[in-house]
């Protein structure tokens, strides 16, 4: 990955953290961002982006989960990035698209301590 790329997957990391204060931030979210923002094209390129932005929303503290969008985020268990990874991508291969507003796969947020 080129450092430009680097650089402006941070930026958008940044904006999703930011978002996060006060909303959930959906995987369509990063999808679109994956495409639109950083150029992705096949299925596999905005799959493997996406991926790269939730390790480092993750690392960030930001955390999975199913939204009912307004009330309640049910967390995922949290065993490490990489199993969220692993859930995300199976998840994301039987959905057989690109995660959307209706079928999001999950959401983001930081739990509440």
């Amino acid at each position: 990955m080129k450092s430009a790329d680097t650089r402006r997957i941070g930026e958008i990391v940044n904006g999703f953290v930011k978002e996060a204060e006060v909303d959930y931030v959906g995987l369509w979210e990063i999808a679109k961002a994956a495409r639109e923002q950083l150029g992705a094209r096949t299925s596999e390129e905005v799959r493997q982006t996406s991926l790269q932005i939730v390790k480092q929303l993750y690392e960030n503290g930001l955390r999975p989960g199913d939204y009912d969008y307004g009330t309640h985020m049910e967390f995922w268990p949290d065993d490490g990035y990489e199993a969220v990874l692993g859930r995300i991508e199976r998840e994301w291969t039987k959905l057989n698209s690109d995660p959307t507003h209706l079928a999001p796969i999950c959401s983001f947020l930081r739990p509440r301590t």
